[in-house]
């Protein structure tokens, strides 16, 4: 069954004659006679009786017209889909990161996206991970990077691993240190964000499978506030190296990979579930996630390239 000849058919029932379709699409009586017969030679039957005042449907005709039309509509919206799917997508991207992280590739991940999708626009938030969580949840943000820690499962797909760092005034001796070990650091007095916060407990739980007990002598939830005191003072706290990269290169703070163990930080990019994903919002996801994959190969994430 051919859909043109399915279609004719439906465009001739709606005008109530052969000559009406013919003029609507532009051909003439005897080509649409011909895909109407040749439509009836596939149904096995009459679907128009003739009379003087034009067509009507017979039963058979009558039958098909309803599943016809259901059937073009099918083929039209498979046509439209496919179509999205092979054009250059357009439109509004929303985008929760955290200013940390939009310190080191927001600028870079933007560029990127403006010239490999130069129809979309990309809206960047920013914000503590908490909100970046809410603004995904409700619909407010199409994508955001959130962190994960100690095998927490989060919906989305992991896109860098990254290690953590123990961070200290350029005084510090033991910030300055090629490495530094868990039990060195409970001893130290460190600023951590509060509870509930993902990195805080992780911190807690490595201590108590090691019998120790940090010291945290303030809480703080901003990562600015954080470096501050710690440039200023004798105050110590656990951050990944990119959070503290232009700190570190201006020489306002000195930072020492954790080890023994070795404690990371994942970034999770998520999407919306508040929403389908746009055509763009898909085109952004699979960017952040190349961009991110690319700076691990680098070893961007601790200022390697």
């Amino acid at each position: 069954m051919d859909l043109k000849h399915l279609r004719m058919f439906v465009d001739a029932a709606d005008a109530g004659g052969l000559s009406r379709a013919a003029v609507r699409h532009g051909l003439v009586h005897a080509t649409v006679s011909k895909q109407i017969a040749a439509l009836e030679a596939d149904v096995g039957g009459r679907l128009f009786h003739r009379t003087g005042r034009g067509l009507t449907l017979t039963e058979l005709g009558q039958a098909l017209l309803p599943r016809a039309r259901h059937l073009l509509g099918e083929a039209d919206s498979l046509l439209t889909a496919t179509r999205d799917m092979a054009a250059e997508p357009t439109g509004v991207v929303t985008l929760a990161i955290q200013s940390s992280l939009a310190r080191l590739i927001g600028s870079a991940l933007l560029r990127k996206a403006l010239q490999l999708h130069p129809g979309i626009r990309v809206r960047v938030m920013e914000g503590y991970n908490a909100h970046i969580q809410q603004w995904v949840a409700s619909g407010q943000a199409d994508l955001g990077i959130v962190n994960s820690y100690g095998g927490a499962r989060r919906r989305g797909d992991a896109i860098a691993d990254v290690r953590l760092w123990l961070i200290g005034s350029r005084q510090a001796a033991v910030a300055r240190q090629s490495s530094v070990r868990l039990p060195t650091l409970a001893r130290l007095p460190l600023v951590l964000p509060g509870h509930p916060n993902g990195l805080r407990v992780m911190l807690e739980d490595a201590a108590r499978r090691h019998r120790l007990q940090l010291h945290v002598a303030m809480e703080v939830d901003s990562i600015a506030i954080q470096r501050d005191l710690v440039a200023e003072g004798d105050l110590f706290t656990v951050l990944p190296f990119y959070a503290v990269v232009d700190e570190v290169r201006a020489g306002r703070v000195s930072a020492s990979p954790i080890v023994a163990p070795v404690l990371t930080r994942s970034l999770v990019i998520a999407a919306t579930q508040a929403h389908p994903a746009s055509a763009a919002a898909r085109a952004i996801y699979r960017l952040v996630r190349d961009f991110a994959a690319d700076m691990s190969r680098r070893n961007a994430w601790e200022g390697k390239a």
